[in-house]
């Protein structure tokens, strides 16, 4: 099977985290609105952003009095609007320059629907938001408004249905084509880190083309074939210096298997034999990419830490006995022409059968489970993905799973148990492995915590 591109590599380290998450619709380019316009303070690499003004006290007329009870006071803001839609109504002021895209934004935010519902808010947790701009990781009218923004600025965004969540909506708090309203502040704007420089004398060759710098020795075990290494990294064009990915904007290392099948030599030629704790420049010509996914012609530099040796998942599924399998109806109907030519329709089953039964709790639904798992094409059995590559476990309320298959085959699963589920390809549909084709996942049901009755 291919190995994966860097491109996916990236993706594998930018999972879902607390935020608005990106709406079906997609991201939008640039904040920039084109015709008349008040255009704001120059910004470096990058267009200034621009908008337009607008009448504040003709937007916040509309808002709710339940809304409006949930909002600072908004007497004296003043509003801007963009050609995509987006009101911003700014009642504190910031200073410094705008977030460039691919700037991480740290922001705290307190969002609301038309009746007053606050859905979410980061400062109920404590914690800042910290996203990439620009990148497509949050809703369109978070990535064109703090774009907007400058640090220490305080602002109520009123998005449109089609910079949100669009005709689907997220969840039972926000419905199909509702406008939101996020009471937000741009509490900093962190520039793309660049690689630090290191003298051509401190390079080790491993071959022409590969050779890494030490910058820290580490301290723990080295890493070797067979186990998990999970890396701090970031990535850039040797020669522009253009970030191409940074671990630290999702706050997850890069797991893979060492000598494994899924991520390319050159990078794993480099990490064989760090250290835990030791932290390397590497530079990869563009011959040791070919595997990897990038424009022709496109020299990298690494930097990496070996944070972690994690535990290593299955490396091909169990061999079970196939008439064993209890079958659970998918609730998709799939339809086949037989060899009478005869339109045959029945619902697609999803099969699962215990490898080892745990002693654990019972798994209900709404109960949260952290389990383990790895993931096979059935058709050759070849390992395509897995929680133990990442050195994270996947926590999730039981019927609530997003991996197709899983909400039918794992309420009634006992924790400590290890479940072979296979799930058809018609269930699973196209996920970009080439022709839909069944999936093997095995699961190792860690823990689980009881649903809160209400």
């Amino acid at each position: 099977m291919k190995k994966l591109t860097l491109l996916l590599l990236l993706l594998l380290v930018t999972l879902l985290a607390c935020g608005p998450a990106p709406a079906e619709n997609g991201g939008n380019e640039s904040p920039v609105t084109e015709g008349d316009a008040t255009t704001s303070e120059e910004t470096t690499d990058t267009v200034a952003p621009t908008f337009e003004d607008g009448d504040a006290e003709s937007v916040i007329a509309t808002f709710s009095d339940e809304l409006l009870a949930q909002l600072p006071d908004l007497s004296n803001a003043t509003a801007r609007t963009t050609a995509e839609g987006l009101t911003i109504l700014t009642y504190q002021t910031g200073d410094g320059t705008f977030a460039n895209t691919g700037d991480t934004v740290q922001a705290h935010y307190s969002g609301y629907t038309e009746d007053g519902n606050q859905f979410d808010s980061s400062r109920d947790r404590g914690a800042t938001f910290d996203f990439p701009l620009g990148q497509g990781q949050v809703i369109p009218g978070w990535d064109i408004g703090f774009g907007l923004l400058q640090p220490g600025e305080r602002a109520v965004l009123v998005i449109p249905s089609d910079l949100g969540y669009g005709e689907q909506g997220a969840g039972a708090d926000i419905p199909p084509n509702a406008t939101l309203y996020f009471d937000v502040e741009l509490v900093d704007v962190v520039r793309p880190r660049q690689p630090i420089e290191v003298s051509d004398d401190d390079y080790q060759e491993i071959r022409e083309g590969l050779r890494y710098a030490v910058m820290q020795e580490g301290s723990g075990d080295a890493v070797a074939d067979g186990q998990i290494a999970l890396i701090d990294f970031a990535l850039w064009d040797a020669a522009t210096f253009e970030l191409y990915g940074d671990s630290a904007q999702s706050g997850q290392p890069l797991g893979f298997e060492l000598g494994g099948d899924l991520m390319f030599a050159a990078l794993q030629d480099s990490v064989r034999g760090m250290q835990v704790g030791e932290q390397r420049q590497i530079f990869m010509a563009s011959t040791e990419l070919t595997e990897a996914g990038l424009p022709p012609g496109t020299d990298v530099i690494f930097e990496v830490e070996l944070v972690e040796i994690g535990e290593a998942g299955p490396s091909e599924p169990s061999v079970v006995d196939s008439d064993n399998f209890e079958e659970i109806d998918s609730g998709i109907e799939v339809s086949e022409v037989n060899a009478d030519g005869e339109t045959i329709t029945q619902t697609a089953k999803i099969l699962y059968q215990d490898i080892v039964v745990g002693d654990g709790k019972v798994l209900e639904e709404g109960d949260t489970v952290t389990i383990h798992y790895t993931a096979f094409l059935e058709g050759d059995g070849s390992k395509f993905d897995s929680s133990y590559d990442r050195g994270t476990p996947l926590e999730f309320p039981v019927g609530f799973a997003q991996i197709p298959g899983f909400n039918e085959a794992l309420p009634g699963a006992t924790v400590g148990t290890t479940r072979q589920i296979i799930v058809p390809a018609s269930v699973i549909g196209d996920i970009g492995l080439g022709e839909p084709q069944a999936i093997i996942f095995e699961v190792t049901i860690l823990d689980a915590l009881v649903a809160v009755q209400q």
